[in-house]
């Protein structure tokens, strides 16, 4: 008697196992997109720490230094030089003999690298580099066992955030409305191209940007723009009425105004 219980109360009919698998197909459906949601918020926020990180190891670096946040720009130099998306496609900072390499590229050019200025915060030991990694890329952090050897990044691939461009005279200490730093700008992505004036970061699927500012706030924006100043993040700046984004920041294109950013 027992045993014949036991084997009724275990058998399942074909149409109870075909309602069993279809609300579970059902909630799966439901569930997984909110989960994904979970997850990309979830990133944002830690990325937002990172950046809110940053942005306080640069005012721990001004303190130390008159008031001057990171500046590797050389005067020797008004060219942005930015970072390979390889290391091995040569143009990179560090060169074969990094004792004796500072602040020039493999051909012995003085040039300047907008992400050179954060580099300073790893080779002072205010930030390490796994927090110039935003966790929505594949980026990997750099590593080098001694920081003050090299001057930059080994390739944007390890560096996921676009920082203030310092050419021109303009000093950026305690700027409550200019955006100091931002996911990384979709027109130097390693791993994407783009030529759209206002597109956002990539770093998200390009759904938006964290951006952060000189007081070190960090908020979400869907757009790559700040109302406030009528600036775009990452294109030099037009008028604070009006829209129309500028050219894309190459060469010699400085900011325009003391909240004028140019995040590259």
């Amino acid at each position: 008697m027992t045993i014949g219980r036991r084997k009724s109360l275990a058998a399942f009919t074909l149409i109870e196992l075909l309602i069993v698998v279809a609300i579970i197909t059902l909630l799966i459906s439901i569930l997984a997109p909110i989960g994904q949601e979970a997850l990309r918020k979830a990133d944002r926020l830690k990325c937002a720490t990172n950046m809110k990180n940053i942005v306080t190891g640069c005012m721990t670096y001004a303190s130390d230094h008159r008031g001057r946040w990171p500046n590797a720009f050389t005067d020797e130099s008004t060219q942005a030089d930015m970072l390979p998306d390889e290391p091995d496609e040569g143009g990179g900072l560090r060169g074969e003999d990094t004792e004796n390499h500072h602040g020039t590229d493999n051909e012995d050019e003085t040039v300047n690298s907008n992400p050179a200025s954060l580099w300073i915060l790893i080779a002072e030991q205010i930030v390490i580099p796994e927090v110039f990694i935003c966790p929505s890329t594949p980026d990997e952090p750099d590593f080098i066992r001694n920081a003050k050897e090299v001057r930059d990044f080994l390739s944007r691939q390890n560096c996921s955030y676009s920082y203030q461009c310092r050419l021109g005279k303009r000093r950026i200490a305690g700027n409550p409305r200019l955006a100091v730093l931002a996911d990384r700008s979709p027109f130097f992505d390693p791993y994407h191209e783009s030529d759209e004036p206002e597109a956002s970061s990539f770093n998200h699927d390009q759904r938006g940007q964290n951006v952060a500012f000189g007081d070190t706030r960090v908020e979400w924006y869907p757009k790559p723009y700040y109302e406030a100043t009528g600036d775009w993040f990452y294109v030099p700046w037009t008028a604070p009425d009006d829209e129309t984004p500028g050219d894309i920041p190459e060469g010699d294109t400085e900011p325009q105004s003391n909240d004028d950013a140019v995040l590259m």
